[in-house]
């Protein structure tokens, strides 16, 4: 195997871990909580499209161009009409205009009406964001938001 090959194959092998690194937000940030956070004030036809430089984790533990409802694939949720907008969208575009060149991951996974005791481990909505987030390969956070 010549010094050709080698080089060549290192390349395609960096180019391939850059590729996949690339669709893995630079800062990821839990958004968790009840109603409030789930989003309950109405969206307006510009609230839709996608929110600049963040991304948020889907129901298969994909990272896809955040768009509101940012809680649509929320683990627990209640029903999708029920979902509109929340704290997560501002803080989002806030932060994407304080670090322009990092994007930004939301794990959004809020329950309206849900009790603080219900987010402890053992119990559903604490469970199952942490399989949701273990799914997705997700190890470190830059910050959890909590919102009643």
């Amino acid at each position: 195997m010549g010094r050709q090959t080698l080089t060549a194959g290192f390349c395609l092998l960096l180019l391939t871990s850059t590729a996949f690194c690339a669709e893995r937000p630079d800062r990821v940030f839990l958004m968790i909580g009840q109603s409030n956070m789930a989003g309950r004030a109405a969206l307006e036809a510009t609230d839709e499209l996608p929110i600049e430089g963040v991304m948020l984790l889907d129901d298969k533990g994909q990272w896809i161009p955040a768009t509101n409802p940012l809680n649509r694939f929320a683990s627990d949720r209640k029903v999708i009409a029920m979902q509109r907008i929340g704290p997560a969208d501002g803080f989002a575009r806030q932060l994407h205009q304080y670090l322009p060149r990092q994007s930004i991951g939301l794990v959004h996974n809020a329950r309206g009406g849900s009790s603080i005791n219900e987010w402890v481990p053992g119990k559903p909505l604490y469970d199952h964001t942490l399989e949701r987030i273990r799914a997705a390969g997700i190890r470190r956070f830059h910050g959890v938001i909590w919102h009643q």
